[in-house]
């Protein structure tokens, strides 16, 4: 098995004109881990996630993965955003979506490589999706639209998974195949980051929990940081 490897966040703050977003954020975690990142509507999670991925910009902040800036290591990092962030019209298949993750890979101008189009072909089989590779995406419900991109980060074979409410919209059943993967995914020494607004029973698969409200209120085990006296000083205003 691979050796561990850490994010280290430090320092991280975020302005919008004189508003103060996210403020002296500092945390790290390891590969192999399911991290979720919980706080009320408005607490700058889809923010702190943007920020570590370097589309936002933030002031002072060093963000290492394995000692080295995490930007100069854009092909270990898979990004899933929101679903209503996507364009869901735009006339691309499946086996295109997943493809996309190939893209570092591949030369400007070259078509993609028999691997590529063997890893698409698992990554779909892996997540039911075979089936469905000549289909438009707009044509998909929306736990098969969460599941393509989910395919697109299984063919990068990128080290961390970054997901911004994969969730939404996605029945129970769906939840559990997806939640399999990333199990599996983290087994296999990834790091899995997910953004989450409900504080029901599928925390159970997350292995630490990240709480913040502007601030970073807390980070451990879900029983630490589930306890009632942090959830009121995060959620206090909501």
């Amino acid at each position: 098995m691979s050796s561990t490897k850490k994010l280290v966040v430090s320092q991280l703050n975020v302005k919008y004109s004189s508003q103060v977003i996210l403020e002296n954020i500092n945390f790290h975690v390891f590969t192999g881990k399911i991290i979720g990142i919980i706080g009320p509507n408005g607490a700058g999670k889809s923010t702190l996630l943007k920020a570590i991925l370097g589309l936002l910009p933030q002031s002072s902040a060093q963000i290492l993965y394995n000692g080295t800036n995490l930007t100069k290591q854009k092909s270990k990092i898979a990004y899933v955003p929101q679903r209503s962030q996507i364009d869901w019209d735009y006339p691309i298949t499946v086996q295109d979506v997943a493809l996309m993750g190939q893209t570092c890979n591949t030369s400007w101008g070259q078509d993609y490589s028999k691997k590529s189009y063997e890893l698409v072909d698992y990554a779909l089989n892996k997540l039911g999706l075979y089936h469905l590779k000549k289909n438009r995406i707009g044509e998909l419900s929306g736990g098969q639209q969460q599941k393509v991109f989910l395919a697109r980060s299984l063919v990068q074979e990128a080290e961390i998974l970054f997901l911004d409410e994969p969730l939404v919209g996605v029945d129970y059943k769906t939840q559990g195949v997806i939640f399999n993967l990333l199990q599996e995914l983290s087994h296999d020494n990834k790091l899995i980051i997910i953004i989450h607004h409900d504080l029901g029973d599928v925390l159970k698969y997350f292995d630490e929990l990240i709480l913040i409200n502007q601030i970073l209120v807390a980070q451990g085990r879900c029983s630490q940081v589930l306890e009632n006296k942090l959830l009121s000083l995060a959620y206090k205003d909501s």
